[in-house]
């Protein structure tokens, strides 16, 4: 290959590296925008307040999963108190 060959060969390449750079620019924004219109559709569903999304917001990631996992406990708790009651009435029941 003589020396006009190959940079037409590295042109050629460039190019190719261009679009496909744009190609993935592209894409990326498309996830994004989905990305972004799931996060809604979840907003919408549940009804989240702009007051919540900006506490949410304000929050590190590391205290809305303590503060989710104080909810799971309690809701863990919940349950055991509500499965000790049954038991309480099948007790009575029984007697």
């Amino acid at each position: 290959m003589d020396i006009e060959a190959k940079r037409t060969k590295v042109e050629a390449l460039r190019a190719k590296a261009a679009d496909l750079l744009d190609r993935a620019d592209k894409m990326e924004k498309e996830i994004n925008a989905a990305v972004e219109a799931m996060n809604m559709k979840f907003i919408r569903k549940h009804k989240i307040s702009p007051e919540k999304l900006s506490v949410l917001d304000k929050l590190s990631e590391d205290e809305i999963n303590l503060l989710l996992a104080g909810k799971e406990e309690a809701a863990l708790n919940k349950a055991e108190e509500k499965k000790e009651l049954m038991e309480n009435e099948n007790e009575k029941e029984n007697y």
